[in-house]
């Protein structure tokens, strides 16, 4: 009896807890979800999206590495394209204090609320790089950004 007492309260945790990160999975990660988050939270989350950026950064060059060693990408070419990878994640000393007001700002306008934070990143960064909002490049990212998330 005590067998199946264990057995059950076991797969009522695991069903919850499936349960559990299904919904989680399901959370659209727009600027409503954004903006329902305290700073420290939204401090956190930009914290581990960049430490996500900066691991792929190391994959992509071990990766490059591997295929100049066995004479499959030449010298030249593995630093254009390492080079171009840096110039779409290079962020300079931006911190993450200033990406989370940056993304504050950016949902403070409703036509961006329901675009995902990976693309309202792809924003703050080319801003951070120089690019203003009006620039074109921000300027047809941004349309289609709003575009697909109706």
């Amino acid at each position: 009896m005590r067998k199946v007492l264990v057995a059950v309260i076991f797969f009522a945790l695991v069903v919850g807890f499936s349960l559990s990160l299904s919904e989680s999975q399901k959370t659209v990660k727009d600027g409503n979800w954004w903006s329902g988050m305290v700073y420290a939270a939204k401090v956190d989350y930009i914290g581990g999206f960049w430490n996500g950026v900066t691991w792929s950064d190391a994959v992509i060059k071990d990766a490059m590495s591997d295929f100049k060693k066995k004479g499959r990408l030449s010298d030249e070419l593995y630093n254009d394209i390492f080079n171009k990878w840096l110039d779409y994640t290079d962020i300079g000393t931006t911190s993450v204090g200033d990406i989370v007001t940056r993304l504050d700002s950016f949902y403070d306008n409703p036509l961006n609320s329901k675009i995902k934070v990976e693309g309202a990143m792809d924003i703050v960064v080319f801003n951070i790089q120089g690019l203003t909002m009006s620039d074109p490049t921000i300027q047809n990212l941004l349309k289609t950004l709003r575009d697909n998330a109706r």
